[in-house]
């Protein structure tokens, strides 16, 4: 990482400029912009509900100008990525890499245990799969929430309701 990063932690971290560089990402890769990210007022209401519940770094250039962002919620020993980003300028200067650093740094000082920094998909954004499997935790891979059920038989007929929906659509 070149050293005219500066490295902040904080919830005064201003949306609209947060949400446009979602938007900009976004763009970018082609992905569709109805995510909740991308918007000012929902990005203001989750670092107001959160407050200190969640943590963010941002990496910053010497001029102020935002160049990666992460943020995660801590429920107890357990931390979930939220809010992930990075400018172009960031991309070109690996600052997701310091803003995760410092994260998982500042998650091991308050006593998480574990990480969870949500799916990924390979095909569809395979740099973000290859960011987050770089890091070196371990892959979980959940069923769908209908397929664990409780008794056990009723875990085949969710399946074929699901699988034969899934084919006439």
């Amino acid at each position: 990482l070149k050293r005219t990063t500066l490295i902040e932690f904080g919830d005064s971290i201003d949306s609209r400029n947060l949400a446009r560089i979602i938007q900009e990402m976004y763009a970018y890769k082609s992905f569709q912009k109805n995510d909740w990210r991308c918007s000012p007022t929902t990005l203001g209401s989750y670092f107001s509900a959160f407050g200190h519940s969640q943590i963010t770094v941002s990496v910053r250039a010497r001029n102020g100008d935002l160049l990666a962002l992460r943020s995660a919620v801590v429920i107890g020993t357990n931390a979930f990525d939220m809010i992930a980003a990075t400018t172009l300028s960031g991309r070109k200067s690996y600052a997701s890499y310091a803003a995760i650093w410092q994260l998982i740094n500042e998650l091991r000082k308050q006593g998480v245990c574990t990480y969870d920094l949500g799916g990924t998909d390979l095909i569809a954004n395979p740099g973000v799969h290859n960011f987050k499997s770089g890091l070196g935790g371990q892959l979980i891979i959940n069923p769908p929430d209908l397929e664990v059920s409780n008794p056990r038989f009723l875990r085949r007929v969710a399946h074929t309701v699901i699988k034969t929906r899934s084919v006439s659509e």
